[in-house]
């Protein structure tokens, strides 16, 4: 995906997207916005908070169609920090984003294919510590960072129709590879913040 829109639209649509993502971040995905370039020209945002979603369409010049999912208050920051009118915004390998704008350059990393690879290793015959693991392992042998921090909360359908017949149980499994198993602090400061912000699922 590649493509160059004016500051002001971005700033304009990026500000209204804030008061969307911003009220509930217990869910990672949920503080990022999906941009989708189509190849007919102009730009589509989007974003929700489970609750409430917000579309908006504005005018761009398309160089290559695609999708990819950004952070929408790193993004938005960005957007509003950058001195020329103009902004391109091109995807890199590894879901990762240049943004360049006049002397201008940033690189983001987004989630597309995070939300697929989650589906990918879903879809089969699986169990849930099973799928922890092979989340970790692909991220760190795709992206290589220095440490890959993994946690899943599920609900089961097995124990909530039959069974023990738990309808508010969830399981929680994890996976700390590199930095995030050797460090402790690391790995402590990670836990903590999934305590702070981790909620029953509804």
């Amino acid at each position: 995906m590649e493509f160059s829109a004016s500051k002001d639209d971005l700033v304009r649509e990026l500000g209204l997207i804030q008061g969307i993502v911003e009220r509930k971040n217990t869910i990672p995905i949920l503080s990022n916005v999906l941009i989708e370039a189509a190849s007919g020209g102009g730009i589509e945002m989007a974003a929700t908070d489970l609750d409430v979603g917000l579309r908006c369409r504005l005018p761009a010049e398309v160089r290559k169609p695609g999708a990819l999912t950004l952070s929408a208050k790193k993004l938005f920051e960005i957007v509003r920090a950058v001195d020329d009118r103009n902004i391109e915004l091109k995807e890199l390998e590894n879901s990762w984003a240049s943004i360049t704008s006049g002397r201008a350059y940033f690189k983001v990393v987004g989630l597309s294919k995070i939300p697929r690879l989650v589906d990918m290793f879903a879809r089969r015959l699986q169990v849930q510590e099973r799928l922890t693991v092979q989340i970790a392992e692909t991220i760190r042998d795709v992206i290589e960072p220095k440490g890959v921090g993994v946690v899943v909360e599920a609900v089961h359908f097995c124990m909530m129709m039959r069974g023990v017949e738990k309808q508010n149980s969830i399981a929680v499994t994890s996976c700390m590879l590199g930095g995030f198993r050797d460090r402790q602090p690391t790995r402590e400061e990670f836990l903590e913040l999934i305590r702070r912000s981790s909620k029953p699922l509804a």
